[in-house]
């Protein structure tokens, strides 16, 4: 009898671990894939921000200097009422 109660025992705690084993990695997945998500976003947002950058600092007509001595870049009329299609 002690055999098989120590049998018992030793398969409910077999049993619990691969439970909690199972719950672990699946929280671990869920995780990596949340953060691969946001990665994405993230990176899209930032290449969008640079490609409308990119496009602005391309459509620029003239330079402005400031009184601080700085250069301003200045969209045209042109630019402005045509919008930025590229």
């Amino acid at each position: 009898m002690n055999a098989a109660i120590a049998g018992l025992i030793g398969a409910a705690i077999g049993a619990m671990a691969g439970i909690v084993g199972a719950f672990v990695t699946q929280y671990l997945q869920a995780r990596a894939a949340a953060r691969n998500w946001l990665r994405d976003k993230r990176e899209g947002a930032y290449s969008n921000a640079l490609r409308y950058l990119l496009r602005v600092h391309n459509k620029r007509s003239q330079l402005e200097f400031t009184e601080k001595g700085l250069t301003v870049p200045v969209l045209g009329e042109d630019v402005q009422k045509n919008g930025l299609t590229t």
